[in-house]
């Protein structure tokens, strides 16, 4: 039992490591992880033995396919689909056919092995896995149409190459049964029914119960995973393998549906799938024998399926759809097998030498080279083949930002913060006539957001950015006077006008007076998928949704829609300063807390931070002032406070009372949920007053209440009331 811990532990371990390592030195991450398993396994040092899982490592393989596929369905973009679906098809049709027949042929000639072991071996490598597409087309970015195949196919045909080879088995397993191959096949087409039946079914009943919001936001995540381990285990026990479609189908029917929280929940299962992706590769390339590679019949068959089978199903499958020569290479050179061709070949290879047959052990030694090299030369190469060709997509992403020193620098540090890439044009270098749009920085603009009129006054240079900045992405704030928005000399070569954007904030001058003396800060937030009501406002105003490094402009603040974006930039009023006197949250969501009782516990954590403040007289002393003094303010707020010795500076101390507390008599007879406890030393009035000051403003906002109120996290609470200073 320890070695099998100390080898999942181990590889896990050593699995994210090395994932972390190929995304610093920007490496295909299955190459490490195949020399890393390798290394650790018993070939090499020793540290890890497979064997000592038994037959729990065909089971944390099932499970981590499950989830990878899932995810992949989860991911699937229909809009691509539809844009070369004609080519999708055929690669998902002709291309399995192609590739499973050539390379049976070749390894029946090559090994003279039985030919339905020759179509065994090849149904293992019909896959080009998810696993090592994906992150390739992450790093590369080529031409839209490209990614959608290549990534369409990734993702449905593991489901293709494992039905496919299930019907192989069951065929070569059942040689002395009567009609094994219509046993077979009438096995696969139950499982394509009963996949598609049980994922459909899951993924309606798992979206329908996120759009409901039956689901408290903290576990949404953890509920759809075990949605879908529910589906793929009740579908394999039903019928062994099916399970694998099912989980792209329902994958595929939540994605569909688009419920709250999917951007959130895609981010949870990319980071779910990575960390179970490098746990199995390292376990099962540490399974592998060196000496078995060395059939120079391995390396004969490789060059036929990589020249000759692959172009081949490409030219096929891009037939008089307007794809170039190109683009074909392209798509004929990536076409590297992953995760799934490796765990079925061990699988497979497994149960076939149990059953005593010949050439078991060639499904997997072919699969296995057939991964080591696909992944490792083509996944090296693929940059450099995508350079040569010039199918790499070009994304503008770079805001070019001009205005006032202070407020652009201040808006450009938050929108790097968020990956965003920004040129800051700084007003007091002159005009617009002066930028060297040569430069390097400036060979990706995305759009132009002049935050002074000054900058306005000279525009004919950033006009000329027309060949390199769409029409519609000029914006400017909105402020300024529309009649004075100077028009370019020329409509053909620039917009008509600039759009204006955030016209319920002040002027950028008030803005940027109010960054350089500290009242106004522009900061980088997270955000959820969905629009939390009370958390932006007045005090907080969101201008800009921010995700994967590029940023969407918010044209009206106080009405900014759902979030299009994780992050957000946001213009925040910082005089209140109620975070610097914050030192405790305390969530009492008990029934009947009385304000005593509530007064109290805030006593007590103030206690445990200043062991010289004499705990029960600063409540006796604060219920002897409740006598002539209310302490309810509005707006659900109560401040009890005081001076006293025994604390070095003002401190407060927030209850949050859901349900909210009884018998405190409030001018506006709402019930009081949030009660600070507020205490000073003596001598520090103005201190005392301004944090008074800063705590009664927040009955200004309601919302922002409730949405405290609406919190059982005291760590999140904390959070909210630092986003207001």
């Amino acid at each position: 039992m320890h070695d099998a811990i100390l080898t999942l532990s181990l590889s896990t371990a050593a699995g994210v490591v090395l994932l972390v390592a190929a995304q610093r030195f920007m490496m295909p991450a299955i190459v490490l992880l195949l020399g890393g398993g390798i290394l650790l396994g018993p070939e090499v040092f020793g540290l890890i033995h497979p064997e000592k899982l038994g037959h729990g490592l065909e089971i944390i393989a099932a499970l981590t396919i499950s989830v990878i596929l899932f995810e992949g369905g989860l991911t699937l973009d229909f809009d691509g689909y539809r844009k070369s679906s004609v080519v999708i098809r055929r690669m998902l049709t002709i291309g399995p056919v192609v590739t499973w027949l050539g390379t049976a042929a070749a390894v029946w000639l090559l090994w003279g092995t039985d030919p339905v072991m020759a179509l065994m071996v090849a149904s293992m490598i019909i896959v080009t896995g998810p696993t090592v597409v994906l992150p390739i087309l992450r790093r590369l970015r080529v031409k839209e149409r490209l990614h959608h195949v290549l990534y369409w196919e990734a993702v449905l045909i593991d489901v293709v190459g494992v039905f496919v080879a299930v019907m192989v088995y069951e065929w070569l397993t059942q040689k002395g049964e009567e009609l094994p191959l219509a046993y077979a096949l009438s096995n696969f087409g139950m499982r394509v029914l009963l996949g598609a039946a049980m994922g459909a079914t899951t993924g309606l009943i798992t979206a329908q119960v996120l759009r409901w919001e039956w689901v408290a936001e903290d576990h949404v995540n953890i509920f759809v995973l075990a949605g879908a381990l529910f589906t793929f285990g009740v579908s394999h026990a039903i019928l062994p393998e099916s399970g694998i479609l099912a989980v792209v189908v329902s994958g595929l029917v939540v994605a569909l549906r688009k419920p709250p929280r999917l951007k959130q929940l895609k981010h949870f299962k990319l980071q779910l799938t990575e960390v179970g992706i490098g746990t199995i590769f390292v376990l099962l390339s540490a399974r592998l024998e060196l000496s078995s590679f060395g059939d120079i019949r391995l390396l004969i068959l490789l060059a036929i399926m990589v020249f000759v089978l692959r172009p081949l199903v490409v030219w096929l499958s891009t037939l008089g759809q307007g794809f170039g020569f190109r683009e074909n290479a392209f798509l004929s050179w990536i076409a590297p097998r992953g995760i799934v061709a490796a765990s079925m070949a061990s699988l497979f290879s497994l149960r076939l030498r149990e059953r005593g047959y010949e050439h078991a052990a060639l499904v997997e030694t072919v699969t296995y080279a057939t991964v080591i090299a696909t992944v490792t030369v083509q996944g090296l190469t693929a940059p450099m083949v995508a350079r040569l060709l010039g199918v790499q997509r070009e994304e503008r992403r770079t805001w070019v930002l001009l205005g006032d020193k202070a407020l652009i620098g201040a808006l450009g540090s938050a929108l790097r913060k968020g990956g965003v890439k920004t040129v800051e044009v700084d007003r007091q270098l002159g005009t617009t006539e002066f930028i060297d749009t040569d430069e390097p920085r400036f060979n990706d603009v995305h759009a132009l957001f002049f935050a002074d009129i000054t900058m306005l006054s000279n525009i004919w240079t950033a006009y000329s950015w027309g060949f390199k900045v769409n029409a519609s992405n000029y914006y400017r704030w909105s402020t300024f006077d529309a009649e004075q928005t100077p028009r370019p000399n020329s409509k053909n070569d620039a917009p008509k006008q600039c759009i204006p954007v955030w016209k319920t904030t002040v002027t950028s001058a008030l803005v940027s007076a109010g960054i350089q003396s500290g009242h106004q800060s522009i900061e980088l937030i997270e955000v959820g998928s969905r629009l939390e009501r009370g958390r932006f406002g007045a005090e907080q105003l969101p201008l800009f949704w921010v995700n994967e490094g590029k940023a969407t402009i918010i044209e009206d603040p106080m009405n900014p829609g759902e979030p299009q974006g994780s992050m957000a930039i946001v213009l925040r009023q910082r005089e209140l300063g109620l975070s610097k006197v914050l030192a405790h949250v305390e969530v009492m969501d008990e029934k009947n807390i009385t304000f005593k009782d509530a007064v109290k516990r805030l006593a007590i954590s103030a206690h445990r931070q200043f062991s010289d403040l004499p705990r029960q007289q600063v409540v006796d002393g604060i219920f002897d002032r409740t006598q002539t003094m209310p302490v309810a303010v509005g707006g659900g707020v109560a401040i009890p406070h005081a001076y006293w010795d025994g604390v070095d500076r003002s401190v407060c101390y927030l209850g949050v009372v859901p349900g909210g507390v009884a018998n405190v008599p409030a001018p506006d007879a709402l019930p009081v949920k949030m009660v600070f406890l507020l205490i000073s030393p003596p001598g520090k009035a103005t201190e005392h007053l301004e944090s008074l000051a800063a705590i009664s403003h927040l009955t200004q906002e309601p919302e922002f209440i409730d949405l405290i109120c609406r919190q059982r996290v005291p760590a999140r609470i904390l959070s909210l009331i630092s986003e207001r200073g």
